[in-house]
């Protein structure tokens, strides 16, 4: 809609909305705009809670719930609500870096679960009373809602060219205008497409034929490598192999701080040619807490005095602390 369009008078918009039915308001136009569309729709609104795996916290059961959370309000505003809320307290970013480059990975796109919502906003059955649940686990996130999976499309096919074919279509429409949805069924395309810019799996789909329909979302690869292996393993074995992990997964959880504070640092301050040079140390003082300047000389296959003077560069960086005199200096990781 233009600028022109949405500045017209409340009751003009919500008439060209079509949220009128003999000059009274529908339903939809309360669920997509009352502050509190609970008091006409029971169960307008969203849950989404964490559940820790077995263990996690004591002798708790897989389904334990260790916090939730309620999202009320119009539904216009419910799904960015809920995103902002699941993408910064549910889900954790994993970090790994590609040289001194910082590399934040969840555990599965932002934008393709944005889609997922949506979707599941417009489909839901709202005369059932019944809210959307959102579950998030360390390795996946479901969501479902209590509506009926279109019978015209098969969900073997869902990726596919399909019509839209939306529940609540005066909602739909709603948001389509407002830029929110597409309304040529092509919401599993963008799904899909998220899903392959992050190498994540696309959802998985459980449609009960007796009513409900559950997406789960299953973590992507590189962040399931991360949450088990640590954060600056770069290269994994293949799956079966018997080689051993020597990265950093398996240093001490001060080490792993400390090489937090170093790679903070340095991918902050320093410039794009020094995280070049400086890349060889950085990767040895992942693993090792000390280094010396024969040390930097061999990984760097730099002169001596050129290697001295990348150590105290990190000096000033305050990422070394220098110990020993003038021919036995040792630096160690702060």
């Amino acid at each position: 809609m233009t600028e022109a369009e949405v500045s017209a008078p409340d009751d003009v918009l919500l008439h060209d909305l079509k949220l009128y039915d003999h000059n009274r308001l529908v339903r939809a136009a309360a669920l997509m705009f009352h502050p509190d569309p609970e008091q006409y729709v029971t169960g307008a609104y969203i849950k989404i809670a964490y559940f820790a795996p077995a263990g996690a916290y004591g002798q708790n059961k897989v389904d334990d719930i260790i916090y939730s959370d309620d999202i009320h309000g119009p539904l216009m505003m419910q799904v960015d609500k809920a995103i902002d809320l699941i993408y910064t307290k549910y889900l954790k970013a994993l970090i790994s870096y590609d040289g001194l480059q910082r590399i934040e990975t969840f555990l599965w796109p932002k934008e393709g679960f944005r889609e997922v919502l949506l979707n599941s906003v417009n489909h839901k059955a709202y005369e059932t009373g019944i809210p959307i649940q959102i579950r998030v686990y360390d390795d996946k996130i479901t969501i479902w809602n209590d509506g009926q999976w279109p019978d015209k499309i098969d969900v073997a096919r869902v990726y596919e060219r399909h019509p839209s074919i939306p529940h609540n279509p005066k909602m739909a429409d709603v948001f389509y205008r407002s830029g929110e949805i597409e309304s040529w069924g092509s919401g599993f395309d963008k799904i899909k497409m998220e899903c392959d810019q992050a190498l994540a799996p696309y959802p998985v789909i459980n449609a009960n034929p007796k009513g409900g329909v559950e997406l789960v979302c299953n973590a992507c690869d590189l962040y399931l490598k991360l949450l088990k292996h640590g954060r600056y393993y770069d290269t994994y074995p293949e799956e079966g192999s018997e080689e051993p992990m020597t990265s950093t997964n398996t240093l001490s959880a001060e080490a792993m701080k400390s090489v937090d504070r170093m790679m903070d640092i340095l991918s902050r301050r320093l410039s794009e040619k020094e995280k070049t040079r400086l890349l060889p140390m950085v990767e040895y003082l992942k693993v090792h807490d000390k280094i010396d300047a024969q040390t930097t000389k061999e990984v760097t296959g730099k002169s001596k005095a050129t290697a001295t003077r990348y150590l105290q560069r990190l000096v000033e960086l305050d990422v070394l602390r220098k110990k020993g005199d003038s021919n036995t200096t040792i630096y160690y990781r702060k």
